[in-house]
């Protein structure tokens, strides 16, 4: 009997793990989560120069959180990208149409993942309040940027490979291009949230 209980909480817990990634998660920060936002930093980097930096060396983010939330998310790549300030999303742009498929397992429960995914999902992470829930950089929410409200019966994945099908990757490129050209003389780092915002 307790093997069956246990394979069924087990059961549970995977199906209900698989919702975690959302475009927009549906749990807050607790207020000792934000401390532990405050609290844990990383120390600062001589910025790497964007020839030394591969996004095919993110091997795993975490189901939970931003890609920058250490507390989630410890990842050299990541931090370099940080580290190099808001010149880190034009690099990220200039890879949205990388169809290079990832060499491990990124984003649990999501399908093998391009380069191109990964920089996306990057960039909205870099462009998302430390509450995950609000976009920080206008027009970058999955809903506003696809310009179709996310149905919560569907998974991240589901609905990201729906758009991405439905506009096509050079459509997603140029919106983001678009979007950068119109903010990026306001655009700044807050290393309180971890995000870039509009200033």
């Amino acid at each position: 009997m307790r093997v069956r209980i246990s394979v069924v909480v087990f059961g549970v817990a995977v199906l209900l793990a698989g919702c975690n990634r959302t475009a927009q998660p549906l749990v807050k920060n607790s207020a000792a989560q934000q401390q532990v936002v405050a609290s844990v930093r990383s120390e600062p980097k001589a910025p790497k120069p964007f020839s030394e930096i591969d996004l095919l060396k993110i091997c795993n983010l975490a189901a939970k959180g931003r890609a920058q939330d250490l507390h989630y998310n410890n990842s050299e790549v990541i931090n370099d990208l940080v580290a190099n300030g808001k010149d880190s999303i034009p690099f990220l742009i200039g890879k949205l149409g990388d169809r290079t498929l990832m060499p491990c397992h990124v984003e649990d429960y999501w399908p093998q993942m391009m380069v191109g995914d990964i920089a996306f999902i990057v960039l909205t992470d870099f462009s998302t309040d430390y509450a995950w829930e609000k976009a920080t950089i206008p027009g970058t929410g999955w809903d506003e940027f696809f310009q179709a409200k996310y149905d919560r019966k569907m998974t991240g994945s589901d609905y990201y490979y729906q758009q991405i099908r439905r506009h096509g990757r050079s459509w997603v490129k140029a919106k983001w291009q678009k979007i950068w050209e119109t903010y990026k003389d306001q655009i700044v780092w807050n290393e309180k949230e971890r995000c870039f915002k509009v200033a």
